[in-house]
């Protein structure tokens, strides 16, 4: 079974060192045999961009005139990088009235502004630079 990861060609690296499979213990747990080549991909894959970060956050500290030295600081921050945040945070339901109250805020006080000329005007845009200015520092400062 061979890599589509061309990291595994260009440092001609044999996949199979880093990992092997007993295909009995994935055909008993319910793996089909295109399940299998998949999982296999997947994981020399994995393994293959495993390595090649770990390489590259080492490289970065090596000290010149020195051998590499891959720490498991170096594996470690390298596995981070690959598994990254699953989901993106979510925005909770206040947040996003906040923002849509900036928005309306925004709105009343440019109408206010086009309206200097009479107390109207001037409370509409005082009310909504103030409310508007309130709703950025709530939203940002829950984020």
């Amino acid at each position: 079974m061979t890599s589509n990861n061309p990291n595994f060609r260009k440092q001609n690296v044999d996949e199979t060192a880093y990992v092997s499979f007993r295909e009995e213990g994935l055909t008993s747990s319910g793996f089909t045999e295109s399940g299998i080549k998949q999982f296999k991909g997947t994981v020399f894959d994995f393994c293959a961009e495993l390595l090649s970060k770990s390489v590259k956050n080492a490289e970065i500290e090596k000290s010149p005139n020195h051998k590499i030295e891959i720490t498991h600081a170096h594996v470690q921050s390298a596995a981070q990088k690959l598994s990254g945040p699953i989901f993106l945070p979510r925005t909770s339901g206040y947040t996003v009235a906040a923002q849509v109250g900036e928005y309306i805020c925004a709105a009343i006080a440019g109408a206010g502004a086009g309206h200097l000329d009479n107390t109207t005007g001037i409370l509409a845009f005082g009310l909504g630079c103030t409310f508007g200015v309130l709703l950025i520092i709530y939203r940002l400062r829950g984020e």
